[in-house]
């Protein structure tokens, strides 16, 4: 496959390995939605390289910063042998940094089928929980599945997904839950002796307090 100076590939290879052919309407419906002028291609750009295993791409004489911190002076190519990461190339007495992006090409497959549950965190409550699901539900539900032969938990998302105003109407979103819903996720595993006075039903005020 090749891609054009636009970045859309001339086609791509489905799960059941069949390739597939960019045809030239949804070419040009791409092209119409960036605002491309196909007339005039865009202006190379080297913010951001991908370099696939055993390429040892060109990039000048630099000092080459892997992901793990370590620094490599390089007079011409990059390695063939980097590590897959995100790593930042800056060439020689320039200020202007590129993305070196270490793809590795493949996802790697478990030697074995794997099967497991899908948790709603806060739905898989013990009786020594606050009356939601925590970590340490989630640990026993791991230890327990392992027994089963399980090898995977898919759990619903735990991080703030965007930097939006909160709405709590909607529990399933981290950035949405209220303080109290995000404070029992991180509870140890212990019985309270009574539940805080804070934790209640009604939505907190204004500011999580």
């Amino acid at each position: 496959m090749t891609t054009d100076p636009w970045g859309i590939d001339d086609g791509y290879e489905d799960v059941h390995g069949r390739l597939h052919e960019t045809s030239s309407e949804t070419r040009d419906a791409i092209l119409a939605a960036m605002g491309a002028d196909q007339e005039r291609p865009p202006a190379a750009d080297d913010a951001v390289r991908v370099v696939r295993p055993g390429q040892a791409a060109s990039l000048g004489a630099g000092e080459l910063t892997l992901e793990d911190g370590t620094r490599v002076e390089i007079a011409d190519r990059a390695p063939a042998d980097l590590p897959p990461g995100y790593h930042r190339f800056r060439p020689r007495g320039s200020e202007k940094e590129t993305l070196l992006i270490a793809s590795p090409c493949e996802c790697r497959l478990p030697l074995h089928p794997l099967w497991g549950w899908a948790v709603q965190l806060y739905a898989a409550r013990s009786a020594d929980s606050w009356g939601i699901g925590d970590f340490a539900d989630l640990r026993r539900l791991a230890e327990w599945s392992r027994t089963l032969g399980a090898g995977m938990l898919l759990v619903n998302p735990l991080h703030a997904t965007s930097p939006l105003t909160r709405d709590r109407r909607v529990l399933i979103t981290p950035a949405a839950a209220a303080f109290a819903i995000r404070f029992i996720f991180a509870s140890k595993r212990r019985r309270a002796p009574a539940r805080p006075g804070w934790i209640s039903n009604r939505p907190p005020p204004p500011g999580g307090r």
